[in-house]
């Protein structure tokens, strides 16, 4: 299916197996859009402002103010250009401006090369990604989380810039069965977007603790030189605390 023409999308559209979309217009989607295809809008505009979800291929623009779920339950979107979030593979650029990102954990195991077999939602992002919006996490099929679990949710291979909102590095996303899942922007090869259940320390807290160990020594240090200069048997090589017994004349 081609189309040179600006069109708008209300309601369910679905894209399976073989299906092809080219656009070279702008092509809105105002509703539901279910991608497991492929959406070529190289040549025209892509906006999403309802809700886009599929294991698919979107190749050109794409700027997003809606709602991108990977996958149909899990599933990847691999990204071929620039990405703000979503869940479908897009070879062009992603510009998040508004929304949010939904991410499913159902296992830890990313698919091993086979992104079909994937067990939690991840985003595969080849140019540079843009963050924006918010991040909505959740577990599926009884999945609990354990400690030392890392979800590699966003891998990109060019630039990566901003934040989810209200989520700076090392920040908690939620707590999920009493087990907290925290966010950092410098996973995997140091330029992804990765979830994970063992706390950061934050730069203010080491420091904290840095300057207290430091204040103890120093506390320890001028308690032993008290110590030492009151004791009468106190020599320049020997220092005694406690009792002490001397026999003699």
């Amino acid at each position: 299916m081609a189309s040179d023409l600006d069109s708008s999308h209300y309601g369910m559209g679905v894209y399976a197996g073989d299906a092809v979309l080219v656009n070279a217009g702008t092509l809105t989607n105002e509703g539901t859009l279910m991608n497991d295809g492929v959406l070529d809008t190289r040549d025209g505009t892509f906006i999403n402002n309802g809700t886009l979800h599929g294991v698919g291929l979107i190749q050109g623009s794409f700027a997003d103010y809606g709602q991108i779920q990977p996958g149909n339950t899990n599933g990847v979107v691999a990204i071929d250009g620039e990405l703000s979030k979503g869940v479908l593979t897009i070879d062009g650029d992603l510009s998040k401006v508004d929304g949010s990102m939904v991410i499913e954990l159902a296992g830890l195991f990313d698919g091993g090369g086979d992104k079909f077999l994937t067990e939690y939602d991840w985003l595969d992002v080849m140019g540079n990604a843009e963050l924006g919006g918010t991040l909505d996490v959740s577990l599926i099929d009884g999945f609990e989380l354990q400690g030392g679990d890392v979800f590699n949710v966003l891998r990109v291979d060019g630039t990566l810039s901003g934040q989810y909102d209200g989520l700076g590095e090392g920040g908690l996303v939620g707590n999920f069965g009493g087990q907290d899942l925290f966010i950092t922007y410098s996973g995997g090869d140091g330029n992804d977007v990765a979830l994970f259940t063992n706390a950061v320390p934050e730069p203010a807290a080491v420091l904290s603790w840095s300057i207290l160990a430091a204040l103890s020594v120093a506390i320890w240090v001028m308690k032993t030189r008290k110590r030492k200069e009151v004791s009468p048997f106190s020599s320049p090589n020997t220092a005694c605390f406690g009792k002490a017994t001397t026999s003699g004349r």
